[in-house]
């Protein structure tokens, strides 16, 4: 299951032609709540500066299509069909299956991207796990994006708790934990959450905790095995209040 996917390309875009051109890696400036963070901009940095590496076997290459919208240089020669031609096709042919699996075999900095200082993230001590953008190890690390699990039934966790709901608390492997004054604290904002009970063991095995608090966008804002004493001001946290 690929949830970050088609989020994350529209965050962090690589432009040009497909297994023609790449561009150097262009982080968008995502649509956050004031003050909030740019997630781990040290693990975009680094998938960055693997693409930037691509550019000089591109350019012996030849550049072919549009980048910041100005047309590119290309030899002529690699229009026409003779054997310098097909040369040229052909070298350019190599190093884009070289070249264009970077991108798309980058699945840590697509499903492990996590918000990192936001002050609508319950902080816990210590860095958290390493950023790592070619391989993907799931965590639910306060600010990484819920990991995809199967459900006894066969279906999906993230579809087990859908997109319409606001914020989503989790309780795990049979956790009976009352949400009560939790819910108090999102009431008294007017946030919508719902309480759900997954009683599969799987879930808290991946998972690690009890309980866990999601936002609507499926990043972990908290988790633990009970509440903190002041659930409401975890509320407040969540919700920028």
């Amino acid at each position: 299951m690929w949830p970050a996917r088609a989020a994350l390309r529209r965050r962090n875009q690589s432009h040009g032609a497909a297994l023609v051109l790449w561009n150097p890696l262009k982080l968008r400036e995502l649509d956050l709540t004031p003050g909030e963070p740019h997630p781990i901009p040290s693990q975009h940095g680094l998938a960055r500066n693997r693409l930037l590496t691509t550019l000089p076997a591109f350019t012996g290459a030849c550049w072919i299509g549009r980048a910041a919208g100005r047309r590119l240089l290309e030899p002529p020669e690699i229009r026409e069909r003779t054997p310098a031609g097909a040369a040229l096709r052909q070298e350019l042919a190599r190093v884009a299956d070289v070249e264009q699996h970077k991108a798309t075999e980058m699945i840590g900095a697509e499903l492990g991207y996590r918000y990192v200082g936001s002050p609508l993230i319950a902080a816990e001590p210590g860095e958290g796990p390493p950023h790592e953008f070619m391989r993907y190890v799931p965590s639910t690390w306060p600010g990484a994006r819920l990991p995809h699990v199967w459900l006894n039934d066969g279906s999906a966790m993230q579809d087990r708790i859908g997109y319409a709901h606001g914020y989503t608390l989790l309780r795990l492997g049979g956790a009976e934990a009352d949400a009560s004054a939790l819910r108090r604290g999102f009431a008294a904002v007017a946030a919508p959450l719902q309480v759900l009970d997954i009683p599969d063991e799987r879930p808290r095995d991946v998972y690690g905790y009890d309980l866990l608090l999601l936002r609507p966008d499926m990043h972990v804002v908290w988790r633990g095995n009970d509440f903190p004493p002041e659930p409401e001001k975890l509320a407040a946290l969540a919700t920028g209040h």
